[in-house]
């Protein structure tokens, strides 16, 4: 199949004009906080004016025989100019992770719904929230923001649920960890491959981490002292360094915790011809590849990158 793309500015094709020029063009689609990136390698012939930084792209990738699959709203955050030969490279990414949402600020949060929170930082920065059903009544007792940049703030707690906080386009994400959903909860369709299917591999197996119970410290303001929660059964134990302020973020932490224990530390990169539809969280079951590989996995990051060479996408998995 011949690959194809796109590359729009608004209202504006920029594809005829790219196309003869491409050298390069790959999009990096990540799971977590880190920003999905889109970057374009050109043969600098003087036709194409230098972008200016902070313009919107959007991208599409596919085949000529089965359609374009769109990959993603972009910034352009920065322009490279080399030669000879001469060359062009324009770097854009999903988010802007560099602007105020990760400047230092205090805040106080008191008895109010994670979505709320979220909402508010949200809002602060333009962006639209998208939070998980499962955590859209959650209530946050109480948690302090101090000289912490909002996205950090997030970040840290999503760990405590187990979840990921992630500006994507126009919107800021709270979504489950590696659960393959969409922020709506809405189960991504799983892509299932067969040992045919892949182009070269590289797999790790270490064993699971050996703690089978996690003991979390909190602050009982009523009594004044430090009490604790346990998490999971058997031994051995994990005791939490931090001490946490309410029984509620312990209970959230110990949780988190315990199913990052019980989750493989199984890792496995991919490449194989192209395939737009391989996006972050998105399940992987995989068959005919070897004993110890084949199975469900989930993608953590996925790289497609479209040249003179042809299409081919890297994925790396984990269990």
């Amino acid at each position: 199949m011949q690959p194809t793309f796109s590359i729009q500015l608004a209202d504006t094709n920029l594809t005829p004009t790219i196309n003869p020029l491409l050298m390069s063009l790959e999009v990096t689609d990540e799971a977590g906080w880190k920003s999905d990136s889109l970057t374009l390698t050109l043969v600098d012939d003087g036709s194409l004016a230098i972008p200016k930084k902070g313009v919107q792209l959007s991208c599409a990738l596919g085949y000529v025989e089965t359609g374009l699959v769109p990959m993603g709203n972009y910034t352009v955050d920065e322009v490279l100019l080399s030669g000879p030969p001469n060359q062009m490279q324009i770097k854009a990414r999903g988010a802007d992770l560099k602007g105020p949402i990760r400047a230092p600020r205090s805040q106080s949060w008191h008895q109010v719904k994670l979505m709320d929170i979220v909402g508010s930082i949200a809002q602060r920065h333009g962006l639209n929230p998208k939070v998980a059903d499962k955590f859209t009544n959650l209530i946050i007792q109480h948690i302090d923001q101090t000289e912490e940049s909002d996205l950090h703030f997030l970040s840290r707690i999503a760990n405590q649920y187990d979840a990921i906080a992630k500006p994507v386009g126009e919107h800021l994400l709270f979504v489950e960890r590696n659960q393959g959903k969409t922020a709506s909860g809405k189960q991504l369709e799983a892509i299932h491959l067969s040992g045919k299917d892949i182009t070269s591999y590289r797999g790790s197996l270490p064993e699971r981490s050996g703690y089978k119970r996690v003991v979390a410290k909190y602050h009982n303001s009523s009594t004044g002292k430090t009490e604790s929660i346990t998490t999971g059964k058997g031994e051995p134990t994990r005791t939490l360094s931090l001490q946490y302020p309410t029984h509620e973020a312990a209970q959230a932490a110990a949780n988190a915790a315990i199913k990052g224990a019980e989750r493989s530390k199984a890792s496995l990169e991919i490449t194989l011809p192209g395939n737009p539809l391989l996006s972050a969280e998105r399940p992987i079951t995989i068959a005919g590849l070897r004993a110890g590989l084949d199975g469900k996995w989930l993608i953590k990051t996925a790289r497609h990158t479209l040249s003179k060479s042809g299409y081919t996408s890297s994925i790396s998995l984990s269990k």
